[in-house]
């Protein structure tokens, strides 16, 4: 019944997405404006005994099922038709990649990478890290939870860092191998120091920079 409501919910968006594309279309704008299609994130549909994300319970996770968004972009006059990028990308790389397009320079404090190289498959070295943070409970947090869940991922893994700076018995790591465990049940936190140590170098750098945005 969930995912008949979920599927039925897909349906409507297809359908007002649609009726966008089709009056580009009669009005002879539709080459001409580029359409992006993508979301802010993804829903959980029981994976872990919950339904929607973090600001739909108390929990709040960030698993791939919740992170994992689509990413589309059409524009003809500057890109190609058909092309996938099996690269991992992430949402701050569709602003400098926009900008690129229209021929806007990026500013240099943006954290996001255009993807005109990637798309126009150019032998570019393209970062290998994502980074995510999300605050469980979202808009409907109790008075004095300061829980924050961070992450670092890459093709093949992810780290995920519970922190919640009121009980730090509470705070917690966990590393998932995603080519061998995509649905994320296996935590490797005590397997693999090596890789552990290194994916929390780099997570609590992100986090402790000057210009991290989402702390400003």
């Amino acid at each position: 019944a969930i995912m008949a409501l979920y599927d039925g919910e897909l349906r409507t968006q297809d359908k007002e997405i649609g009726d966008y594309i089709r009056k580009l279309e009669e009005l002879g704008l539709l080459d001409d404006t580029m359409v992006v299609l993508t979301s802010d994130h993804a829903e959980e549909i029981g994976e872990r005994g919950s339904i929607g994300h973090a600001s739909c319970s108390l929990a709040g996770t960030l698993y791939d099922e919740v992170v994992r968004v689509p990413l589309i972009i059409r524009y003809p006059k500057a890109l190609p038709k058909g092309k996938v990028v099996e690269t991992q990308v992430s949402l701050i790389d569709i602003m400098p990649t926009l900008f690129e397009i229209i021929g806007l320079e990026i500013p240099k404090e943006t954290e996001g990478h255009s993807l005109v190289p990637l798309i126009k498959g150019d032998n570019v070295d393209f970062k290998e890290d994502a980074y995510l943070e999300t605050t469980p409970c979202g808009w409907q947090a109790l008075k004095g939870d300061e829980r924050k869940i961070y992450a670092i991922r890459t093709p093949e893994w992810k780290l995920i860092y519970n922190n919640d700076p009121n009980n730090k018995d509470k705070c917690s790591y966990e590393l998932y191998n995603l080519k061998d465990d995509p649905g994320e049940k296996c935590n490797l936190i005590n397997d693999v120091p090596e890789i552990v140590n290194k994916f929390k170098e780099k997570l609590h750098d992100w986090i402790k920079k000057p210009s991290f945005l989402l702390n400003k």
